[in-house]
């Protein structure tokens, strides 16, 4: 399985991985439990919860999580054109109006979807 180095965070790294079944690239953080704090730890239980219910087209989907005794594998859609910090920072005058405007508009959809999820999970 070809595997390229994307990211390396603070508890762990991301990396991008050919899924060999579907021939579908994916994103797998890795991140060792042992580096993890009680908070951390809550934090990012609630946070797969919330992905796991998470379905649009403008947020990453969670795949997968896979836990072993000192790691925790993450397997996420893979975001070919990467982060969009990225993208407006590498452009010392930001991203052009017409990008920005979408950019906007998928993040302002996103939110919309995550704020009526967010509700629903209170509920319930």
């Amino acid at each position: 399985m070809p595997q390229r180095f994307v990211n390396k965070q603070f508890v762990g790294k991301i990396r991008e991985l050919s899924d060999v079944v579907v021939l579908e690239k994916v994103a797998v953080k890795i991140l060792d439990k042992t580096r993890l704090d009680a908070k951390t730890r809550r934090l990012l239980s609630r946070e797969i919860t919330s992905m796991e219910k998470m379905h649009h087209p403008n947020i990453i989907r969670l795949y997968e999580v896979v836990e072993t005794l000192s790691k925790l594998y993450i397997v996420l859609e893979y975001a070919s054109e990467g982060e969009l910090h990225t993208r407006v920072t590498a452009n010392p005058d930001g991203l052009p109006e017409s990008d920005a405007k979408a950019a906007f508009a998928q993040i302002v959809s996103a939110v919309q979807h995550m704020v009526g999820n967010c509700t629903r999970l209170l509920i319930q």
